[in-house]
């Protein structure tokens, strides 16, 4: 069997057992995203990125268990991606404001009562 029959079989069975392995990875797909159409998306580009890097495949390699850590690494890279954290002193300073607020709320409410109050002691003063 010349190289290029050899290279031409081995496509072919890499082929077969990424193939073979679509039905498993679209399941832990839905089991992973708890949405199909979702999963549909995540298998998809699972199937990309693997047809992009099939370089590092061979006829040893677990086509399942290799698409399997393909999905699972692109659903953690986009499902929890790091999201931006807020500065620390503005953290700080937005809730200053908020107890400044509810100080300042309180203290109206005092004086408010206050005043009702006075009111009151004035009215049964002049009766």
């Amino acid at each position: 069997m010349d190289d290029s029959m050899r290279n031409w079989s081995e496509a072919e069975a890499i082929e077969a057992a990424i193939a073979s392995a679509v039905p498993s990875l679209r399941a832990f797909a839905v089991w992973l995203c708890g949405d199909r159409s979702r999963a549909d998306a995540l298998a998809q580009e699972t199937l990309e990125k693997a047809s992009a890097s099939i370089g590092s495949f061979n006829e040893e390699t677990n086509a399942k268990a290799w698409l399997t850590t393909i999905l699972r690494k692109s659903y953690l890279t986009d499902h929890y991606e790091p999201h931006e954290t807020a500065d620390p002193d503005e953290a700080i300073a937005a809730r200053i404001a908020i107890n400044e607020g509810i100080v300042a709320s309180e203290f109206r409410v005092r004086v408010m009562n206050s005043r009702v109050a006075d009111q009151r002691s004035r009215r049964n003063d002049h009766v």
